[in-house]
């Protein structure tokens, strides 16, 4: 089972029971337990806004980013924060990805993989942030 379409139909026929049901069982267990799954279920995991770190923000303080102290400017502590709130991720994490997408070619780079126009990311670093999020 290879397809989105085909885990629907497996989990379809493994709701319905009767005979079906042999075969979606092990087609949804093995789905289950594939590593795909665990890849996608890793943002899941992904730690929530941290007040400590938002007192942070509010009060001019760094943050860590890859282990280094790293002060921020009031627009981007808002930025971090407002994306942190959105994506229900902390804030540290939140500030990687920007980090992640300050380059301008590395948001087109990244607007090419997820097949946008080039230059659709130029000027949209939170946009390119999200994006990375929701990409990886």
């Amino acid at each position: 089972m290879d397809t989105s379409f085909g885990v629907y139909e497996a989990v379809a026929a493994f709701a319905g029971g009767g005979e079906a049901y042999a075969g979606a069982h092990a087609d949804v267990e093995r789905f289950l337990a594939s590593d795909r799954l665990k890849t996608l279920a890793a943002a899941l995991d992904a730690p929530p806004p941290d007040a400590g770190k938002r007192r942070l923000l509010a009060t001019n303080q760094p943050l860590q980013l890859k282990g280094q102290p790293q002060a921020l400017q009031p627009r981007t502590a808002r930025l971090v924060a407002s994306l942190a709130d959105e994506l229900q991720l902390d804030e540290e994490l939140v500030l990687e990805l920007l980090a992640r997408v300050t380059d301008r070619q590395r948001r087109r780079d990244l607007s090419s993989a997820t097949r946008s126009s080039a230059t659709a990311l130029d000027d949209d670093v939170a946009g390119a942030a999200r994006r990375l999020f929701y990409f990886e």
